[in-house]
């Protein structure tokens, strides 16, 4: 993740690679076989804070997520992004998540969450 950039690249290489067998797990061998994502609910900027909820509709706890905040213009060019760390989010339930704003950045944003805890 790129927190600043001052000039648009030339260009992008990606390169796809294999996974290692250490990488590769069996699902009977995870303590949850099934996983319904996490998602971000009543978010909104509040002052120089983004505000909200992590919603969790899973039936176990995740002890940790990522909550990615993607900053765009009104033009939907990206800008930049930040992340942070929630712990706890209950089974079945909302954990509150707060991520300080930079004041440069506009009002457009998007907020992502992800699993942490694997």
């Amino acid at each position: 993740m790129g927190f600043k950039v001052d000039e648009e690249p030339a260009s992008v290489s990606v390169e796809m690679l294999m996974p290692k067998d250490y990488n590769i797990k069996k699902i009977s061998s995870v303590k949850q076989p099934t996983y319904i994502p996490l998602t971000a609910i009543n978010y909104a900027q509040r002052g120089d804070k983004i505000v909200g909820e992590i919603k969790n509709d899973n039936d176990y706890e995740i002890s940790q997520a990522i909550v990615t905040v993607v900053y765009r213009d009104k033009n939907g060019n990206l800008l930049g992004g930040d992340s942070t760390f929630v712990d706890s989010i209950p089974a079945n339930g909302t954990a509150p998540f707060e991520k300080s704003t930079y004041t440069s950045f506009s009002d457009v944003f998007e907020v992502y969450v992800g699993r942490w805890d694997y």
